[in-house]
């Protein structure tokens, strides 16, 4: 086996614990409280709008490079957007108050990226299936609504059924996290391949669908079924059994004040094929407002961090493990809890990890949270 210089790309492990104080977060909003921000004052950059089209239903990005860029600059104009909601603010109640009166909104940079185009994207659908989730007098987390791909800004440039176009590849993302490449536009193979996948492992053993020759495993996702032989793919070679994850969300909630308030904290693996890949921690709350208002929903930005146990491929095909542990200190918020690779698209998976949360309210009360996959 190739030694650590012969990885492909560099990547590096975070972890340690996010943290969150209502009353001592990143948003002293009396000390660093900026000028009013309207909502109406974004516009897209010029790079949201070039080297994109929409067919059938689908983004299509010129090329990778273009790609990877809308993806970056997606995820950097909001988090600055959101910031500066936050900055222009009294306090946090402030802030939360505009956003349930809708004077702000923290999706305002994906709402105008998707108008601009006229695209309907997965974050729309599932931030449609969201609004109706909260307006249950309790919430059931087991139902909310979720993708596994579950990134704001990457499920931005998907459309509702997970798909989206590099040059003249179209990818499918299916519901377990594997990524099905199509050749040359083919939109009827992109038919049948959804056709294909609406089955049941049971009635597909039973079909007689022919996989179309243009569609190929672009990237497996652990053990997850596929409709391939994943031992035969020499993209999902590996040096063990375990069950090595590409795409990967899971989260945990915890309750104070009677059930009224939730702190929810995320840990998700991202690796869509020609975008980006990454590792991210991310947290947010919910509040119950009273029967009229119903639950709302807010990012928290709190601190936070993920461990992560990666593995990349060395020349030969080999999935490696890399073991380099960088300390990255204190984090502004959530959306710098990441770990971001040299290269990509090339692959990468999750062996396991976890997220470690400790939640302080107003009254100094904590919760902790332990999540692990």
């Amino acid at each position: 086996m190739k030694n650590i210089n012969q990885i492909i790309f560099i990547v590096i492990i975070i972890s340690a614990t996010f943290f969150s104080c209502e009353s001592n977060s990143l948003n002293d909003f009396n000390e660093q409280q900026s000028n009013t921000v309207n909502v109406n004052d974004y516009t897209l950059s010029k790079e949201l709008k070039t080297g994109i089209e929409v067919v059938n239903g689908i983004l299509k990005f010129e090329n990778a490079d273009i790609a990877h860029k809308v993806f970056e600059t997606l995820d950097k104009e909001s988090d600055e957007y959101v910031k500066n909601l936050y900055l222009s603010c009294v306090s946090k109640e402030d802030y939360k108050e505009k956003i349930i009166s809708g004077e702000f909104d923290e999706n305002e940079v994906f709402k105008k990226f998707e108008n601009f185009y006229q695209f309907s994207s997965l974050r729309n659908k599932i931030d449609m299936e969201m609004v109706k989730w909260l307006e249950n007098e309790e919430l059931d987390f087991k139902l909310k609504p979720t993708h596994i791909i579950a990134d704001d800004a990457m499920q931005t440039i998907l459309n509702e059924s997970g798909e989206y176009m590099i040059g003249e590849t179209i990818y499918k993302i299916d519901l377990s996290g594997n990524i099905y490449g199509i050749k040359d536009a083919d939109f009827e193979s992109l038919k049948t391949l959804k056709s294909i996948l609406d089955l049941d492992e049971i009635n597909y053993e039973k079909s007689s669908f022919v996989i179309p020759s243009n569609i190929y495993l672009a990237q497996g996702n652990g053990n997850a079924r596929t409709i391939f032989n994943q031992d035969t793919n020499g993209s999902l070679k590996s040096v063990s059994a375990l069950d090595l994850k590409a795409n990967f969300s899971d989260e945990k909630n915890w309750s104070y004040d009677d059930g009224d308030k939730y702190v929810n904290g995320r840990g998700t693996v991202t690796n869509v094929v020609g975008v980006s890949h990454f590792v991210k921690a991310e947290t947010e709350s919910y509040e119950y407002k009273g029967w009229l208002r119903g639950w709302s929903r807010f990012k928290e930005h709190q601190y936070a961090r993920v461990v992560a146990w990666i593995y990349v491929k060395n020349e030969d095909g080999d999935w490696v493990k890399v073991s380099t542990k960088v300390d990255l200190g204190y984090w502004e918020d959530d959306k710098q809890a990441e770990a971001k690779y040299s290269t990509w698209p090339d692959g990468l998976r999750i062996e396991n990890g976890g997220l470690i949360s400790t939640h302080k309210n107003d009254d100094e009360s904590g919760g902790y949270i332990h999540l692990t996959w």
